[in-house]
């Protein structure tokens, strides 16, 4: 799904340097505590003279990301909606992977949408889609780059030594995105 917000009156400058928290709904007890909340590093720059298109570009040394670390923000007016999704994949494949510990995985997929005061310095958003935590019996390897969700490999690939040892996954409208401006 490819959306575009057009501006109706002068959109709110989301630009800047963030740190990003994406936070697990309180409804997800299967996922660890290690899953429930993680943070980043993140930017955001208009991709168009009107401010109405961003781009967010998320970074951490272990992030662990499919093709890009770089998403489409849209706003309009006060309105901010931010799609976590690398475009051409299957709806499983994560946009946000991070390797938190030795062969253990964190996963995120979804949107996010906001209203956004004038010269925002925290950006509350509803976060839905996909957290998906998962540790297996040997680290991704170059092979398994197409691995949809976290760990579990997609019908294209050979069963590999990356099958999940343990896994939980929430999908939820109530999990929370938080952009803090650094």
């Amino acid at each position: 799904m490819i959306f575009a917000l057009d501006a109706l009156g002068e959109a709110v400058d989301v630009s800047g340097d963030y740190t990003l928290t994406l936070t697990a709904d309180s409804g997800c007890p299967d996922l660890p505590d290690e899953a429930r909340s993680r943070t980043y590093n993140a930017s955001i720059v208009p991709a168009n003279p009107a401010r109405t298109r961003h781009i967010v570009t998320v970074r951490g040394a272990s992030l662990v990301i499919g093709d890009s670390d770089a998403f489409d923000v849209g706003v309009s007016r006060d309105f901010l909606a931010l799609r976590f999704q690398l475009p051409f994949y299957s709806t499983d494949y994560p946009a946000l992977m991070e390797q938190i510990a030795s062969n253990t995985y964190v996963a995120f997929r979804g949107t996010a949408t906001a209203t956004v005061p004038p010269a925002p310095n925290v950006i509350s958003a509803e976060f839905d889609g996909w957290i998906s935590y998962c540790a297996l019996k040997s680290p991704l390897g170059e092979n398994d780059i197409e691995i949809e969700g976290c760990g579990t490999p997609s019908s294209r690939l050979e069963p590999t030594l990356s099958q999940p040892v343990t896994q939980a996954r929430c999908e939820s409208r109530n999990h929370r995105m938080i952009l803090a401006r650094r």
